[in-house]
């Protein structure tokens, strides 16, 4: 073989050994792509299902934590305490109401949630209304304080000090984020000038929590709830209808791009229904609501429960009763979550 066709041989095989390499990098490279699509993926499915939980709680909270009211109307009541979505002191009567049995809501249509020009929904919390949850972080939340560690270190610099290793109480622990003009050297210099910038918060979102996660609750009966959960930038926006009738364009490029974002998303809807029950701490409140047919040695072996056995079997008596680790759970003032429904399409309305 002459020299000229040994050197022809070695360029064909490295080119092929490039080729080669070059084929194994590109199938590298999309299979790393594929997975960090699936990782995103997984990401948005978690963080969907994480809002699901918020979107209890929020039900939970607003039916009896108390709902704000106009101050100019009634300035003694800006913030008055409801009592469930259906009113305990009235099981007839659709909730939330206030100390005085008047409703909290109107069922008057006032939203136009398809921007036909004509209103089709209450405001929320009426029966039939909705309300959307951005979930990003405020720049400064209501009444928020300081996060300083120890405004009252022990001084254990100096030993030859008066003050070394004394728990001194010099400075008001905690201390608002909101400056209140208060110094160690004027203590009576605070003021309450800033307080309604203090109560009132900062509510410009963080750019680095927008367009995570959100959620939003349809009240579809005085009970039960559909709950729509999402993982992406659409602010939870049903579809660019909605987005212009809220006039909310300026928060996305186009109605291209908002659909582009929703298609993204991982969407779920659940509906729930809420229920006044709270559970009492007594063992016969415990064996009616957690104890079941595990076996006739109970006490009552044919109640009915969504638990079947103890989960923590240190807490079972021989020859007595089953107690389950949630019965040293203080009650939920707030109410229950009665079941929760995963739907597999969207209902007519969410």
């Amino acid at each position: 073989m002459s020299h000229h066709s040994r050197r022809g041989t070695i360029l064909i095989l490295v080119a092929g050994l490039a080729a080669v390499l070059a084929s194994l990098c590109v199938a590298f490279l999309m299979r790393m792509r594929s997975d960090a699509e699936e990782t995103t993926l997984v990401e948005r499915e978690i963080q969907s299902r994480i809002m699901l939980l918020a979107g209890c709680g929020y039900v939970l909270e607003a039916g009896r934590l108390g709902w704000d009211v106009d101050p100019h109307a009634d300035p003694l009541r800006d913030h008055v305490e409801a009592f469930g979505w259906i009113d305990i002191r009235d099981e007839d009567a659709v909730g939330p109401r206030d100390q005085r049995g008047d409703a909290l809501f109107s069922d008057d249509l006032v939203v136009d949630t398809d921007d036909d020009g004509t209103a089709d929904q209450p405001a929320w919390p009426a029966v039939g209304s909705t309300a959307r949850c951005p979930m990003h972080a405020w720049s400064r939340p209501p009444y928020a304080i300081q996060p300083t560690v120890a405004y009252n270190p022990i001084d254990v610099s100096d030993p030859g000090s008066v003050l070394y290793g004394l728990p001194l109480l010099l400075r008001p622990d905690p201390q608002p984020a909101v400056d209140n003009g208060w110094t160690p050297a004027a203590p009576g210099a605070v003021s309450d000038a800033r307080f309604d910038e203090f109560s009132r918060g900062d509510a410009r979102p963080r750019s680095e929590t927008t367009g995570l996660a959100w959620f939003r609750v349809h009240r579809e009966s005085p009970s039960v709830f559909v709950i729509t959960t999402g993982a992406g930038g659409s602010l939870g926006y049903r579809d660019w209808r909605e987005v212009t009738a809220d006039g909310a364009e300026d928060a996305f490029p186009g109605p291209a791009a908002f659909a582009q974002t929703v298609g993204a998303e991982a969407r779920l809807h659940h509906r729930i229904e809420w229920s006044p029950e709270t559970i009492e701490q007594t063992e016969t409140a415990y064996q009616y609501h957690l104890q079941n047919d595990a076996g006739r040695g109970l006490r009552n072996p044919w109640v009915d429960s969504p638990i079947r056995m103890v989960t923590n079997m240190s807490l079972e008596s021989p020859g007595g009763s089953s107690m389950h680790v949630a019965m040293k759970r203080a009650p939920n003032h707030l109410g229950s979550v009665k079941w929760v429904q995963r739907l597999e399409t969207p209902p007519a309305r969410w």
